[in-house]
């Protein structure tokens, strides 16, 4: 953290006004623009259309469950000396404060076969929902921060629009490659540009819908 505030105190102060940030929060809030100028860069942002990443997320969480999620939750449940779950830090991330009832049910229980089996189904399935929830949000807000963050600071940022995982080497991985060595060598290839522009475009669509939503509900 001293490193961090010598390098740009004013930076700091903007990110870490009171002292109440952890120094994850400034760390991560570090923006390298702002600490040495502007520094070249070539940034891709892998996007989706909501409908498709919401359907990824959601067979993501159903898979973590196949490969034995709850095995691990109960393990880090052990570990941390039979926390029921509500407590800070680690235990308040996605992937596990979920699980809070879950591990209400099972930390109440003293050998675990006093548990009825249809609660701690019916724990599971809402823990799940909420997981796929959660996640779902916390993709959107990711959409606001790069907005935020980059595009408005004019941080030039190539979308890769890769809501067809089939057509994965055509859409994302070459042309992905062609911008990066056209980088290299001091160059902005049509397709760098129109990666950038399909970016502006992106956001340009998500400020008009949020100006719209705010203008619906200005008028109930």
């Amino acid at each position: 953290h001293p490193l961090i505030c010598n390098l740009c105190e004013q930076w700091i102060q903007r990110v870490h006004p009171t002292g109440g940030s952890s120094l994850r929060d400034v760390v991560i809030g570090v923006d390298v623009r702002n600490l040495h100028g502007n520094v070249d860069s070539a940034i891709f942002w892998l996007h989706a259309e909501r409908d498709v990443l919401d359907e990824r997320i959601d067979s993501r969480v159903d898979k973590m469950l196949e490969q034995g999620l709850m095995k691990e939750i109960d393990e880090m449940q052990d570990q941390l000396g039979g926390s029921k779950g509500d407590s800070g830090g680690l235990l308040q991330s996605i992937g596990f404060k979920e699980w809070t009832e879950y591990l209400n049910l099972r930390g109440g229980s003293s050998n675990g076969s006093d548990i009825d089996g249809a609660e701690l189904q019916a724990a599971i399935d809402a823990g799940t929902d909420r997981l796929k929830q959660r996640t779902r949000r916390y993709a959107r807000k990711q959409l606001t921060w790069i907005r935020n963050r980059m595009v408005r600071r004019g941080v030039l940022v190539h979308l890769l629009d890769a809501t067809h995982a089939e057509k994965w080497d055509g859409i994302v991985l070459n042309p992905a490659i062609e911008i990066a060595n056209a980088f290299l060598k001091g160059k902005s290839p049509k397709v760098a540009k129109d990666a950038q522009s399909a970016a502006l475009r992106i956001v340009e669509s998500a400020e008009a819908l949020k100006k719209k939503k705010r203008k619906r509900q200005r008028h109930r």
